[in-house]
């Protein structure tokens, strides 16, 4: 039914509504409400009543501002504040408006330095059930046990500030000061080891693990064995190794420990497995750092642990903007590490110089260096000599952050190549690095530095380096620097001296009487039979003496057959036993092969020797004493390993630094891997031995009678490296060749014996052989030995003795193997390896080798030249060189590394040539003799045997079943080789290939007693080598026969000579028997059983000893790092997380941050302002988006119940935009104006103007609630766009608004009116610079810089750099350091003549000066343009603005409080009983509301009526009661056109006269008459003036008087003395009442409805 037009309206005030016109402002709203609510304790839900005023609560201390709260549970909060002086607070504040202070740095000088410009997000959580735990960012991320406050505190009771930090800084970096291996005590398995620390704070929260050592090795063998019987040992089992544990232990002496923790944890990472790797890493309990040692057995450890975990470093997060928890963890939102342009560190390093250094090593004393030292590589190993190394170093900072690892060039290539740094002295002598040390294609390349200088900079000689060819560190050669690879010293040698006798034997050896064939000879014997000279047996000599008054005696047996071989007069020399004491001979008899025995008489002459004559054989043996001084495994073996001496290292400034402390540094290098190596290895060449067809490989010093010899072959030669031997590196690209020195023979010994009865089998025949020829036993074995005892002498030249034009081919042979190759002439030449027991590398030539190679042998280096070494550095890992940091020191500039990857050590080598089977020469039935071709055969089925597993040989034998299970593969011996070398190609004349002049003439010519089988073993004693092979712990075998390899260095051991004795008199025979026979105890006689070859020698080095300490790697700055970006060290779209916390852990989880704990938000929607959750979805804020990072869930079906397990894979799934639309975003720049409630937030999108409510699933724009008009012209920052129109960049002070002049919104939720109440901050400076200005605040004064880009501009050239605003100052810092070029002055070196050149340093120290400009103080007028206003969750509208207008919120429950500048206390709102009072002061309840019934028709509006309600609390009853005659005092109406001006409501007075109640003479008063509970007003009339101006104003100038207001009456609109004939009655479509009330502080007013009396207008 159509309304009557005439019918009264009735307007019951609702949400506010602005986004309409007047004319058609919706019913049941209001045009503007200030200091309103919609609902109450009592009810008065969907009216409008007073808001109740706040009153002061907590007391902060003086001159304290809050910058953030957080709820901690039991009704209390944490409050922060800080203080215009730099002090920093955190208060517990009660439920009783009591405020505790837990933590106040007031009085002490370190701070924790919270900032008004940085407000404090803070989150909390309950451990171990009684431990409130806070976490909070400021920016730096930091926390507090609120239960246990003394554990932040110093030994003097003040607040130590680095107790706070989530991640805790270092104050002292740990160093380890002494590690060494025991010999029992522990049970550790053989391998590797190296220990890492790390602190632990008093809630067990560990650091990353800050340093690590180098590797320990542990073997099985005493320390205090002597020295060449250490071996290495391993735990990987073999055929001929079983893996032992160890009985030794490590103990570990730390230092420089940090105090402020109070544990240390160790961890031991092993390599175990015998593969190289690592096989554990376990970590001890926790250790007080009060105890500076421990001894680790192996066992005594806690936990395991990762590598991943020792080798992270941990996140360097400075600081954050974000923080929250989610699912027991601890996230932090765009995260800044140190903020440092880190390509400004690259130009100190780019002027490192750098020397060579050395130190001596003994070589063979477990100590030092020493390749069997299980801490070698601690005490500091040496660098390969003419190797190229990548170098680089490290920053650490002030609290033990690390920077990238920058690299260090090497020699400027246009210096003198003898150029040295740095002056020597008593202690360091120093050597030139070489020139030869740049790329060829490879240069310096800049990053982005945008035209403001080279990354690069200058090196030691102001060359610039950008594009420049990229120069690496090449270390002298050993010729270069006179430093010989060994020296022998015997200054603190024990002499001992030994006795043998020498037993000289000549004459013509009387054989017996031929048989008389003259029948009538009186000396006919019918029965005599002649016998030949081989048929004879020996005569047998003995010997008796005494030693020390003991009887002993000695045999030894002279051969008739091989008396007179190669002499007209027969001598023998035997060599008896040494001994302690002088031998003195008693007696000597002789056993002819009659078995007559003989006595010979001995004289003593005067020259000390014993002669006699055999009356029997005609013999003279004359006795010699012998003495001999046993020095050899006495001597000291001395090198001095190269070294490296970094100087010229200057501390970076403060400017470069952005302020942050360097105190020291680390150097770092990049591992030489294969492909990087330029020295290859190093070898030992020797000759090779030819005849016509072949070329071979088996003798290694043959004894020739000069160099012309046509058995030497020179264009074949032979190289024995370690990198081949033991790691079967293939060498074949070397292009140099470079002697550095030269094994001679010093002496040889030559040693042989004979053993009976190895092998079953005779060449005897019964039926062709004379019956005295019977054979009783099998074969014998004889092997004979040369040992040469090597002298080694330096080479004086580095030029190359071969080079790449000389080099034909490069070729490598396993055992009994050849391969067809030209020599230098084109004849094709079968190129054998005849040792039996080794592979080896054959160096083919283009011409005949020129050098010593007869009796001497070359000690060189395999060169290859590299084009472009280290060519990838800036993307290849550095690893610590410095065993612990270097500390920058004033005066000290230099540094010495011993860190390198090269070991000196000995091996005694060794090859053991096949000669042949000779059979023995047997007297026939015919008297000729004779042998049994088929004999030479009979090795063959022994050998076969050995290959098959055949039974024949009793393969139960231990020393059998070891050369079946795999040892054979040392030497890659096959059976097809085997065959085919001594089967077929020996008797094709390649046994003349072993004949030298000794074999020749103790083995050719030589008719055997017996069957014999003949080998020959040729050793040097001792090759010593420099290579990244750690041959000094060579590895043998346990099972069995133990045949591996002899121990080095060896020393003299006199053997039996050419012809003496036949038992195995030395060490060298000893291994040679062991190679080639084994025991076999069902054999008679020895016991012993031939092989059929000589098991190989073993070459082996555990790969675990040559592992490098990897615990903590360093990456070059990269090339795209851009120098020109202002996000330095920042990752404005990141969100990092801590490890996952639970109840019962002890330490605490969240404040562990693995560094690939993290998630990326897309960057193109801005950086990560804030991040929140609704029921435990994680959502992300950033400037432009509204982001959810999904939980990763996977469904799981039971029967009919659905339920989801999380994948243990956090962040995995990838995030999404809520919004995915470019005009809608949902983002925001103000994370202080987002509110969490019950189960939605509400917050600010600046971009799009609005305000959203977000429950996770919707997100509502409650600003477009008919407001949206109101919000997009409400939401910008006046004093932002003057600032960025004025000076060009953002404002400095935007989202802060706690600050005096910062900028931002702030929002709370009140839970007892179900409000949101949002507060804008915003102001207007008056009368600013036009431009070129900064300014700041100290509490409430203002300071101002006018002309910054010129103040800026003077200060730089001066040489200072901008640092920031400090106390209303400008601050400038400069530090002083000359890095100007060194100068130079020349020197000669005592002793040489090489003129070298010292360095005199011309860098001062660091002085930092820093110089401050104090602002003025600007006294301008701010305007204010903040407001409040608030929204309604329960009915859905913006309920009213309100004229508090706080700088700070805080909630919690059913409370919430405020603060702004000015005031002392932080203000409890809604107290009952008082009304419109806010930080004592008053002010008015406004609601406007607008009658516009019937829009199309014009109305005269002269009176009105509606409906309030006022009351008042009683304090003592508790209840409020109505109060009469109270409601509005004011009142305001005005149309599109008129306008009444503000009215007093004066309130008819019942008792007056009644027509006094109804007339008012006064212009600026309204009556308004009470009937029942309705009041009524009319005789509203127009009072404006012009209708040319604007009736309100609302310029914020005007505002200010009685900010807030939304507008006030424009005085030129107006004139309040109007005649009142002129007065009309409002007549409009529309017509807006003001209800204002501004008396009593103590009455609640409630409006309920008006009605209007209007009347259609008749005009």
């Amino acid at each position: 039914m159509a309304k009557d037009r005439n019918q009264p309206f009735i307007i019951q005030p609702g949400g506010l509504s602005t986004d309409t016109s007047l004319v058609a402002q919706p019913e049941g709203t209001t045009r503007f409400v200030l200091n309103g609510v919609n609902e109450t304790p009592e009810g008065d839900l969907g009216f409008i009543s007073i808001e109740e005023s706040n009153r002061a609560s907590y007391n902060l201390p003086e001159g304290f501002i809050p910058l953030g709260y957080l709820y901690v549970g039991n009704e209390e909060k944490l409050l922060f504040c800080c203080s215009s002086s730099g002090n920093s607070l955190i208060a517990l504040l009660d439920k009783g408006d009591n405020l505790r202070i837990l933590v106040d740095d007031t009085l002490q000088a370190s701070k924790l330095g919270f900032k008004i410009t940085t407000q404090i997000e803070a989150s909390y959580r309950l451990r171990r059930g009684c431990e409130r735990t806070v976490y909070w960012i400021d920016p730096k991320p930091r926390f507090l046990i609120i239960e246990k406050l003394e554990e932040f505190k110093d030994e003097f009771g003040d607040w130590s500030i680095p107790k706070f930090n989530l991640f805790k800084t270092l104050e002292k970096i740990p160093s380890f000061t002494n590690i060494e291996v025991l010999n029992s005590g522990g049970n550790t398995l053989p391998g590797s080891y190296n220990v890492s620390i790390r602190f632990l704070d008093e809630n067990l929260n560990p650091t990353e693990f800050i340093t690590s050592s180098e590797i320990i090795r542990i073997y099985n063998d005493s320390l205090e064995s002597p020295y060449p019987e250490i071996e290495g040992a391993t735990m990987l089992e073999t055929a001929y190794y079983i893996p032992e544990r160890t009985s030794k232990a490590i103990k570990i002496e730390v230092g420089n420990l940090d105090t402020t923790f109070p544990f240390y944890q160790l961890a031991f990472t092993e390599a175990t497995s015998g593969t190289g790797q690592i096989s554990d890493t376990k970590i001890t309990a926790e250790i007080p750092v009060g105890i500076t040692t421990f001894v680790y057995t192996g066992t005594n450890f806690e936990t395991t642990a990762t590598q991943e975990e020792l080798i992270m470093f941990s996140n360097n997060i400075d600081s954050a903007s974000s923080l929250l928890q989610v699912e027991n963890r601890l996230l932090l939102g765009d995260p800044k590490g140190k903020p440092i342009n880190l390509c400004s560190l690259q130009k100190y390093a780019s002027k490192i110089t750098a020397d060579c250094i050395t130190k001596s090593v003994i070589l063979n004393q477990v100590e030092g260096a020493n390749a069997k030292n299980p801490t070698a590589n601690i005490e500091g190993i040496g660098y390969m000599p003419g190797e190229i190394y990548s170098f680089g170093i490290v920053y650490v900072f002030e609290g033990g952050d690390v920077s990238p690892a920058y690299h260090i060039p090497g020699k400027n290539t246009a210096l003198p190549n003898n150029l040295v740094f740095q002056q020597s002295g008593v202690k360091q002598q120093y050597y030139p690095m070489s020139i030869d040390n740049s790329c060829q294609d490879t240069v310096y390349t800049d990053n982005n530095t945008c035209e403001s200088g080279s990354f690069w900079g200058l090196d030691s000689e102001g060359v610039e380096l950008v594009n420049e060819p990229v120069r690496h560190h090449r270390f002298p050669v050993r010729s270069e620097i006179g430093k010989s690879l060994i020296s022998a010293s015997t200054l603190s040698e024990t002499d001992i001296e030994l006795f043998a006798l020498d037993i000289q034997v000549k004459g013509e050896l009387v054989f017996p009487e031929p048989c008389i064939t003259d029948t009538e000879d009186p000396g006919y014997d019918p029965d005599c039979v002649d016998t030949a000279e081989e048929d004879l047996e020996d005569v047998v000599v003995e010997l008796n003496y005494t030693v020390d008054g003991v009887a002993e005696t000695t045999n030894f047996n002279i051969t008739y057959e091989t008396w007179d071989e190669f002499d007209e007069v027969g001598q023998e020399e035997y060599l008896g036993p040494y001994l302690d004491f002088p031998p003195i001979p008693t007696s000597l008899s002789e056993t002819d092969s009659q078995g007559v025995v003989t006595d010979v008489t001995l004289v003593e002459n005067p020259l000390g020797t014993y002669i006699g004559t055999s009356a029997t054989t005609g013999l003279t043996y004359t006795m010699v004493l012998t003495p001999w001084v046993d020095t050899e495994d006495k001597k000291f073996y001395v090198s001095e390993v190269l070294g490296i001496s970094f100087s010229n290292i200057v501390l970076p400034s403060l400017e470069d630094t952005a302020g942050q402390k360097i105190i020291g540094y680390y150097i770092v290098r990049q591992e030489r891997i294969e492909d990087e190596k330029t020295i290859l290895d190093s070898a030992v060449l020797t000759s090779t031995m030819q005849n016509k067809h072949f070329v071979s490989h088996g003798l290694l010093l043959p004894d020739l009678p000069s160099s012309a010899d046509p058995r030497l072959k020179k264009d074949f030669l032979s190289i024995i490296n370690p990198e081949f031997k033991f790691n079967n590196k293939l060498y074949t690209n070397f292009t140099e060749v470079i002697q550095e020195g030269t094994y001679s023979q010093d002496r040889v010994e030559y040693s042989r014996f004979i053993l009976e009865n190895v092998m079953d089998g005779s060449s005897y025949n019964r039926k062709r052989h004379k019956k005295s020829e019977r054979d009783g036993d099998g074969w014998s074995l004889q092997v004979r030995s040369r040992d040469s005892y090597l002298e080694y002498t330096s080479h004086n030249t580095s030029t190359p003795i071969l080079e790449q034009a000389d080099i034909k081919k490069v070729f490598y042979l396993d055992a009994l193997t050849y391969k067809t190759e030209p020599d230098s002439a084109n004849v094709e030449k079968d190129v054998f390896n005849i040792s039996c027991d080794n592979k080896i590398g054959i160096l083919s030539l283009e011409d005949n080798y020129t050098g010593p190679i007869l009796n001497s042998l070359p000690y060189v280096l395999l060169k290859r030249n590299l084009e472009n070494p280290y060519a990838n550095f800036r993307t290849t890992p550095y690893y610590k060189e410095s065993k612990n940091i270097t500390y920058f020191t004033p005066g000290i500039n230099s540094t010495d590394i011993f860190n390198g990857d090269t070991y000196i050590a000995s091996m005694k080598y060794l090859s053991t040539v096949f000669y042949e089977n000779r059979v023995r020469k047997r007297r026939g039935k015919s008297g000729i003799l004779s042998i049994v071709l088929g004999a030479l055969l009979v090795v063959g089925g022994v050998l076969l045997a050995v290959f098959t597993g055949g039974s024949s040989l009793a393969l139960t034998a231990a020393g059998i079943a070891i050369a079946a299970g795999g040892v054979l593969a040392a030497s890659g011996i096959r059976q097809e080789n085997w065959n085919n070398v001594y089967n077929k190609m020996y008797a094709q004349g390649l046994r003349e290939t072993v004949e030298d002049d000794h074999l020749k003439t103790h083995f050719k010519n030589y008719n055997p007693s017996d069957d014999e089988i003949r080998w020959f073993g040729d050793s040097l004693t001792n090759l010593w080598f420099e290579s990244a092979v750690n041959i000094g712990l060579r590895k043998g075998a346990n099972v069995g026969s133990n045949v591996d390899f002899m121990s080095a260095p060896a020393f003299v051991e006199r053997g039996n000579g050419v012809t003496g004795a036949v038992g195995v008199s030395t060490l060298l025979d000893q291994h040679l028997l062991s190679k080639l026979t084994v025991i076999n105890p069902d054999r008679s006689g020895s016991a012993r059983e031939y092989i059929g070859l000589a098991l190989p020698e073993l070459y082996e080095v555990n790969p675990d000893y040559h592992r490098k300490n990897k615990q903590k790697i360093f990456n070059h700055l990269g090339i795209e790092y851009d120098c020109c970006s202002d996000c330095f060290e920042s990752f404005p779209h990141r969100v990092f997380y801590s490890e996952q916390s639970f109840q019962e852990e002890l330490t605490d989880n969240f404040r562990t941050f693995l560094p690939n704990n993290y998630r990326d938000i897309e960057g193109e929607t801005g950086r990560i302002v804030d991040m929140f959750r609704i029921q435990n979805n994680l959502y992300i804020h950033t400037e432009e988006a509204l982001w959810h990072l999904p939980q990763n869930y996977q469904e799981r079906v039971t029967g009919d119940i659905v339920s989801f397990i999380g994948t243990g894979d956090y962040f995995s799934t990838p995030p999404r935009k809520i919004l995915d639309d470019s005009n809608s975003s949902a983002g925001t720049y103000h994370k202080w104006g987002r509110t969490k409630l019950k189960n939605s937030v509400v917050f600010p999108c600046h971009r799009e103007k609005k305000w959203y409510l977000f429950n996770g699933e919707s997100l509502q724009p409650i600003s477009d609630v008919k407001m949206s008009s109101t919000f997009r012209e409400n939401m910008n920052f006046i004093i932002e766009d003057n600032y960025f129109d004025a000076n060009g960049t953002k404002y400095p002070f935007t989202d802060n608004p706690i600050n005096y002049i910062g900028t931002g919104y702030l929002s709370v939720y009140d839970t007892q009116k179900e409000r949101i109440i949002v507060t804008k901050k915003d102001l207007q400076i008056m009368n600013l610079p036009e431009s070129d200005y900064v300014f700041t605040a100290v509490g409430n004064v203002i300071y101002i810089f006018e002309n910054f880009s010129e103040i800026v501009e003077a200060q730089e050239l001066l040489g200072y750099k901008y640092a920031g605003i400090e106390n209303a100052q400008l601050k400038f810092i400069k530090t002083s350091v000359n890095l100007l070029s060194p100068t130079r002055e020349l020197f000669t070196i005592v002793g040489g003549e090489d003129t070298y050149v010292k360095t005199v340093q011309n860098t001062s120290e660091l002085e930092t000066e820093v110089v401050y400009i104090a602002g003025e103080v600007f006294e301008a007028q701010l305007l204010n343009n903040s407001y409040t206003m608030s929204y309604s969750l329960k009915q859905g509208h913006w309920v009213s603005w309100h004229s508090y207008l706080p700088a700070f919120y805080m909630f919690v429950q059913d409370k919430f409080y405020s603060w702004k500048h000015g005031l002392s206390n932080i203000y409890k709102h809604n107290v009952k009983g008082s009304y419109r009072t806010f930080y004592q002061e008053e002010a008015p309840f406004i609601i406007e509301m607008v009658d516009n019934n019937n829009l199309l028709l014009s109305k005269v509006n002269d009176g009105y009526l509606f409906q309030s309600e006022a009351k008042k609390y009683d304090l003592l009853t508790k209840e409020y009661y109505d109060v009469q005659d109270v409601t509005f005092n004011k009142l305001l109406a005005y149309n599109s056109r008129q306008i009444s001006g503000i009215k007093d409501m004066v309130v008819k007075i019942p008792t007056a006269d009644y027509l006094m109640n109804q007339i008012v003479n006064d212009a600026t008063q309204i009556l308004v008459d009470r009937n029942e509970r309705d009041w009524t007003f009319n005789e509203l009339r127009d009072y404006s003036s012009n209708n040319n101006v604007p009736l309100f104003r609302k310029d914020l100038l005007s505002l200010q008087t009685n900010y807030f207001i939304d507008k006030v009456v424009n005085p030129a609109a107006i004139n309040i003395n109007k005649d009142w004939t002129q007065l009309e009655t409002f007549r409009d479509k529309f017509l807006v009442v003001r209800f204002i009330y501004d008396e009593a502080t103590d009455t609640k007013l409630i409006m309920n409805f008006i009605t209007g009396d209007s009347k259609i207008s008749e005009r």
